[in-house]
């Protein structure tokens, strides 16, 4: 008989109340009653949320303490409990996990990975997004470049990596040019100019929309345009500096993470060689889209 996940919940939270001063030897294994409740992501968060804090309050020491404060922050901030979802978020950070763990494809596959492996890189881009949300984009910068950078988005798919990271750095990207920075957005997602992996149009979707966004389409397009004189090469990138940052563009595949996945169906594959000089890479730049979108054909 389907019960529905509401009242499962109830019966949970019943239960749970029904067990104080009982002792966890008495009561058998926590992590039963946890994954009851943790696959039930779909109840409604008001409801969720006492369910949460009574478990971590019968089992404080829990070996899966940092996956429920991680639902518990994420319920919290569905509710506008936006300083209680950042407390949890920080001790998800602070915790010891396990996402420096080394694991092989098939266990990545079919254990706990999605659950647990990625819980901090979940909790500092969740994080990045309440500070994105109240315009405090330097706090939001801190939070997503952790997530990115001191706890990655790891999976057995090159393909989910590529899609996550490009959404880490599309957030990023919208932060930074919200101070103004939009050399430093474009650093990030440039370099996905040539990437023949599935979701990089996204990341040069999201350079014109900001440069568009900015009503100052035609000083860019100078910029760029004056920038790409300097254009040199190297064995794998071709690399320019745009004000005073470093735009540095992968220009063969095996620059790229995970290439043996899934490539875009319309990459040209001429494009999938490298540049035999700085003239063919400047012809190259100027021939994506990314760059008529901004400056026209006519440059």
């Amino acid at each position: 008989m389907h019960i529905n996940p509401i009242f499962r919940i109830l019966f949970i939270l019943v239960g749970i109340s029904s067990l104080h001063g009982v002792s966890r030897s008495q009561t058998g294994d926590d992590s039963l009653i946890i994954d009851d409740v943790l696959r039930n992501h779909s109840t409604k968060p008001e409801i969720i949320i006492p369910v949460l804090d009574s478990i971590l309050s019968k089992y404080p020491n829990t070996s899966r303490r940092t996956e429920v404060e991680f639902d518990l922050a994420v319920a919290c901030g569905k509710t506008g409990q936006d300083e209680r979802a950042k407390k949890l978020y920080g001790n998800v950070l602070r915790s010891p996990g396990n996402d420096t763990a080394v694991l092989t494809a098939d266990e990545m596959m079919h254990g706990n990975m999605l659950s647990t492996l990625n819980l901090r890189n979940y909790a500092a881009f969740n994080m990045a997004e309440l500070f994105y949300k109240v315009k405090d984009y330097e706090q939001a910068i801190s939070y997503y470049k952790m997530a990115l950078y001191t706890y990655p988005f790891r999976h057995y798919s090159g393909t989910d990596i590529n899609q996550h990271n490009i959404k880490e750095k599309n957030n990023l990207a919208d932060a930074y040019a919200a101070l103004g920075r939009m050399d430093s957005a474009l650093a990030l997602l440039l370099p996905y100019m040539f990437n023949p992996i599935r979701y990089s149009p996204e990341a040069m979707m999201k350079a014109a929309y900001l440069i568009m966004r900015s009503s100052d389409k035609d000083t860019w397009c100078a910029k760029l345009t004056s920038a790409l004189q300097s254009t040199r090469i190297t064995d794998t990138t071709m690399e320019f500096q745009l004000n005073s940052v470093l735009i540095r563009i992968p220009t063969v595949t095996h620059e790229f993470p995970n290439t043996a996945v899934t490539m875009t169906e319309e990459m040209d594959p001429n494009l999938l060689k490298p540049p035999a000089n700085s003239s063919e890479a400047i012809k190259r730049f100027k021939e994506h889209l990314f760059y008529k979108t901004i400056c026209g054909d006519s440059h």
